[in-house]
């Protein structure tokens, strides 16, 4: 996932390993280029083919919200297939980034960015308590 870290369009890239909820890679920017080591290109043909043929039989029907939702899957083809096979959810990451967003709130900005990078890496360490 990707976080904004202040104005000018400043953004990094992060990789949680999903089991114990590390960041494990902190890039700078957005660009795929950074997550070029974590990228996994092979789909499943079972899933890939079911998709196809659904959406064929969808089309083919002409109504037209079955067309729409079918032309909607075959635009989002290469995410949903990805989920398929992995089972994962953007939810770990998404609390992570308010995480940070919250740490970086909390401390007014950070002008070194390498030490920022290190707070990024030690997240999972921390433990908040529900206060109420």
């Amino acid at each position: 996932d990707e976080i904004c870290i202040g104005k000018g369009h400043r953004y990094k890239t992060l990789v949680m390993d999903l089991d114990t909820g590390a960041i494990i890679f902190v890039g700078s920017g957005k660009s795929a280029e950074s997550l070029v080591p974590f990228w996994n290109h092979s789909f499943k043909s079972t899933a890939k083919a079911f998709l196809k043929s659904w959406c064929k039989r969808a089309i083919s029907t002409g109504l037209k919200p079955l067309v729409t939702i079918a032309n909607t899957l075959l635009s989002l083809k290469d995410g949903l297939l990805n989920y398929f096979k992995h089972r994962i959810s953007s939810g770990p990451m998404e609390g992570t980034n308010n995480k940070i967003k919250t740490v970086q709130r909390q401390s007014y900005g950070f002008r070194d960015q390498e030490y920022f990078n290190l707070v990024i890496y030690s997240l999972h360490e921390k433990k908040y308590a529900l206060v109420g």
